[in-house]
């Protein structure tokens, strides 16, 4: 980095260039500090826009269960009216030959 001081000869030039070389440390370490504050507003950012989409990641995660369970609900919906359909049909189709036995009349005479 810097080239190593000199001896000490106690004049002025010699305080001079050490007060230079400690004016410039102080203002790197001023930079330094700087950068470092800039870093943590930017990560505390980062920390905070990944907690908000953590958030919107499970709300949209509850949804897709609440969808499935629906799914799943009106799958076995579609199932009993899958075997209730079925067995309507099976019972017209005996009621059918029932009148078509009787040569067109309803029992009862009706």
């Amino acid at each position: 980095m810097n080239e190593p001081l000199p001896p000490q000869t106690g004049d002025s030039a010699w305080m001079a260039m050490i007060d230079e070389r400690l004016a410039a440390g102080d203002e790197r370490m001023q930079k330094i500090e700087q950068s470092l504050k800039e870093a943590a507003q930017v990560t505390g950012k980062i920390e905070d826009d990944l907690h908000r989409n953590t958030q919107a990641t499970t709300e949209v995660l509850d949804i897709l269960a609440a969808a499935k369970g629906a799914f799943r609900f009106f799958g076995a919906v579609g199932s009993v009216a899958r075997w209730t359909g079925g067995i309507a049909a099976a019972l017209l189709a005996v009621w059918g030959l029932v009148i078509a036995a009787l040569g067109g009349n309803t029992p009862g005479g009706h």
